[in-house]
């Protein structure tokens, strides 16, 4: 999980993107902790604002955010997790705790988190690492 960063809804886009940079991730969210009104992606800036010819410098956050924020509560399971990256067709969710977004959960972060069990425990993998052995 990474930490969330706010921004105001009347946030040019440029500052949105420098701010993206700066800070090397990939989305922020729009508004406060507790209150946010939508989410921003670099692929939506590329989408909406770069594809479209819009003015980075007029355009404003608010104005190609997404919402509503589709959220998860801290204590979901892998399950609860992916399936809602999946009928949402999102990569970032916002996790929220006691009413607060404590900080954005990629599909990244889930499958860093699978790949260790899964070569562990797939046959094909133990398979690889017998043909290796003999060798």
């Amino acid at each position: 999980m990474h930490s969330a960063t706010f921004l105001p809804a009347d946030t040019s886009i440029r500052k949105v993107a420098e701010t993206m940079a700066g800070k090397n991730i990939g989305s922020v969210l729009i508004g406060a902790s507790g209150d946010i009104s939508g989410i921003l992606t670099e692929r939506d800036i590329i989408k909406k604002v770069t594809s479209m010819g819009l003015d980075p410098d007029s355009t404003k956050a608010s104005d190609i955010a997404n919402s509503p924020v589709v959220n998860i509560d801290a204590d979901a399971d892998v399950y609860q997790i992916t399936s809602i990256f999946n009928e949402n067709s999102i990569r970032r969710l916002p996790v929220m705790e006691e009413g607060q977004i404590i900080g954005i959960l990629t599909t990244r972060d889930v499958t860093k988190s699978l790949i260790p069990g899964f070569f562990r425990h797939h046959p094909l993998f133990k398979d690889i690492k017998e043909y290796k052995k003999k060798g």
